[in-house]
C-alpha cells in the first residue's frame, strides 16, 4: 500500500484550486481567444438568428479605422461636454453660496438678491381662515406656498386671492390640467364668438379678473401676477375656501399649515420676462419647489455618468486599437465591441446628455433660475450649440454603427424580401437613438421655439417615426420571440397571398 506521505501528496495535487501564475495565464488567454473567436459568444449571430435575411458581415481594416476615427472625434466632444458642465456646476454653487446663504433665507426660504418676503405664518386651513398681504413689485408678481403639516399633508385645499375691486390677477404656472381647461375654453369662446369668414386663430383670449382660485392636494407652490396697468403698492386678501375639515372634526385638532408670500422686487424683472428662452414665473417656481435640489441632483449626476462613460469610451477605443496595432485581424472583436458599447455607453450616454440638456436649458432649467438673481446670466445661449450639436451627432453615429454588422444574404431579388431588409434596418436605427427621438419629440414642452409653429409641427413630425417604432419593438418584440417569427411570416404570406 502507498505510504501516508504519498497519499497526502496525492490529495494536494488533485485538489489544488488556484493554478500557478503560468497556469492562470494560460486560461485567461484560452478565454479570451474563446470570447473573441466563438460563434457562441458574437452577438451577431444572435441576431441573423432573429432576421435569417442577414448574414453577418466580414469588417474590414476601412471599417475598423473609420470605427476608429469615430470614436476619438466622439472622445473630444465629450471631455468638451464634461468641462461645460463642470463650469456650470461650479457657477451654480457659487450663486447659491452667495445668494442663498444663511444670511438671505428667513423660516428656511431662500430671499435671493431681492425679494421681499411679505408674509409668513402657520395657519388653520379650515374655510373661512383669512390673511392679508402686501407687494411692491410693478406689475404684482408673487409667489404663494402652501405647505400642509403632518397629518394633512396631502389633504385637498383652495384658497381664494383676489386684490382692490377691479384689480385683475391670475395665476401664471397653472398644473397641466389647468392649461388644458383653459385651453378648451379658449377653443369654445373661439366657436361661440367668432365668424366662419374671420382669422381661425383668436385674435383676443378672454380674460378672468378678479380673485384667483388655487387647489391642490398637499404642498403648493404656484406664481400669480396682476394683469392691466398699476401704479403701486398693491394689498390682497386670501382665504381659505375648503379644507380638510373631517379629520379635524373628528380628532378636534386644526389642520395647519405654513404660508409664505414672496414678492419679486427684482429691477431687471423686465429683461427676464423679455427672455425668449426663459419663463420667469416657472423658473421661479421651479427654483423654490425643488429647494435647490433636483435639477442641482441632476445635474451633479449628469456630471458624474459623464465621466464614467468617458473612461468606458477611452477603454473600449484603446483595446480595439492596441488590438489592430499588434494584430492587424481584430474586426470579430470590433462586432463584440460595438454591440457592448450600445448597450453599456451610448444608449445611456443620451439618457445622461438628454438629462443635462433639460436640466441647465429649459425654460424653467437652472439657467433660468440663475437668471432670476442677476441679469448677466440672462444671456441667450442656444442648448443645441456647436459642442452639444455635435457631441450628439458623434454619439448618435457610434450607437448606429452596428448597421454595418449585418449584410443581406446573396440570393435575394424579391421585392417584398428588400422591403422586409429595409424594415429590419429602421427598425434596428429606431431602437439605437430611442433616447434621442423621445427627447426631440417632448423638447416642444422643455424649451420655447419660435411662434410660427412650423418648428413646432418639423420636431414633432421628424421624431415621431423613430420613436414609435422603437417603443413598438421594445414593447411588442418580446411578444413576437414567444410567438414565434416563423409563425408570423407564415400568417403574413397568407395575408399577402404569398402561400
Amino acid at each position: 500500500p502507498p505510504s501516508a506521505v504519498g497519499a497526502m501528496q496525492a490529495t494536494g495535487y488533485g485538489t489544488a484550486s488556484v493554478p500557478p501564475d503560468a497556469d492562470l495565464g494560460r486560461w485567461l488567454q484560452k478565454t479570451a481567444t474563446w470570447l473573441e473567436a466563438s460563434s457562441e459568444t458574437d452577438p451577431v449571430r444572435l441576431l441573423t438568428w432573429y432576421f435569417d435575411d442577414f448574414k453577418p458581415r466580414r469588417l474590414r481594416s476601412p471599417v475598423l479605422i473609420a470605427w476608429l476615427v469615430l470614436q476619438v472625434l466622439g472622445i473630444v466632444f465629450q471631455v468638451g461636454l464634461l468641462f461645460e458642465v463642470g463650469r456650470h456646476l461650479a457657477a451654480l454653487e457659487d450663486l447659491l453660496a452667495t445668494h442663498c446663504g444663511a444670511g438671505h433665507q428667513r423660516h428656511g426660504v431662500c430671499l435671493g438678491p431681492s425679494w421681499n418676503m411679505s408674509y409668513y405664518r402657520a395657519l388653520s386651513m379650515n374655510p373661512g381662515t383669512q390673511f392679508t398681504f402686501d407687494t411692491f413689485s410693478v406689475p404684482p408678481t408673487f409667489l404663494i406656498a402652501i405647505e400642509p403639516r403632518p397629518p394633512h399633508s396631502s389633504d385637498s385645499w383652495e384658497l381664494s386671492v383676489g386684490g382692490i375691486p377691479g384689480t385683475c390677477v391670475e395665476e401664471t404656472t397653472r398644473p397641466a390640467a389647468a392649461e388644458i381647461r383653459r385651453a378648451l375654453h379658449i377653443l369654445w369662446h373661439f366657436f361661440r364668438h367668432s365668424l366662419p369668414w374671420r382669422s381661425l386663430w383668436p385674435t383676443e383670449e378672454p380674460i378672468n379678473c378678479g380673485q384667483a382660485l388655487l387647489a391642490a392636494s398637499g404642498p403648493r407652490i404656484t406664481v400669480l401676477h396682476g394683469r392691466g396697468d398699476w401704479l403701486g403698492p398693491e394689498h390682497w386678501t386670501a382665504s381659505f375656501t375648503a379644507g380638510p375639515m373631517t379629520y379635524a372634526a373628528r380628532s378636534g385638532e386644526k389642520a395647519m399649515a405654513d404660508v409664505h408670500v414672496l414678492d419679486s422686487v427684482t429691477a431687471h424683472v423686465g429683461a427676464i420676462r423679455r427672455h425668449r428662452d426663459c419663463n420667469f414665473a416657472r423658473s421661479w417656481q421651479n427654483f423654490s419647489l425643488r429647494h435647490n435640489g433636483e435639477h442641482h441632483a441632476v445635474l451633479w449626476f449628469t456630471w458624474r455618468a459623464i465621466a464614467l462613460f468617458l473612461c468606458i469610451s477611452v477603454a473600449l477605443t484603446g483595446i480595439v486599437f492596441w488590438r489592430f496595432y499588434y494584430y492587424i485581424d481584430s474586426c470579430r472583436l470590433l462586432r463584440r465591441v460595438i454591440c457592448f458599447k450600445l448597450i453599456v455607453q451610448d444608449l445611456p450616454q443620451q439618457i445622461c446628455v438628454v438629462a443635462y440638456l433639460y436640466a441647465w436649458y429649459a425654460t424653467n432649467g437652472l439657467r433660468c433660475q440663475m437668471c432670476l438673481f442677476h441679469v448677466e446670466h440672462c444671456e441667450e445661449e442656444h442648448p443645441l450649440h456647436t459642442g452639444n450639436l455635435l457631441l450628439l451627432l458623434f454619439t448618435a453615429l457610434s450607437a448606429c454603427s452596428n448597421q454595418v454588422l449585418l449584410q443581406a444574404r446573396a440570393g435575394l431579388d424579391d421585392i417584398f424580401d428588400i422591403f422586409c431588409l429595409f424594415v429590419v434596418r429602421v427598425v434596428l436605427f429606431s431602437v439605437s437613438v430611442l433616447p434621442l427621438s423621445i427627447a426631440a419629440y417632448l423638447s416642444v414642452l422643455w424649451f420655447s421655439y419660435p411662434k410660427d409653429y412650423w418648428h413646432v409641427v418639423l420636431a414633432c413630425a421628424l421624431a415621431a417615426c423613430p420613436m414609435v417604432i422603437g417603443l413598438m419593438t421594445l414593447s411588442v418584440g418580446p411578444v413576437a420571440l414567444l410567438i414565434g417569427l416563423e409563425r408570423i411570416n407564415g400568417w403574413i404570406d397568407n395575408l399577402l397571398g404569398l402561400q
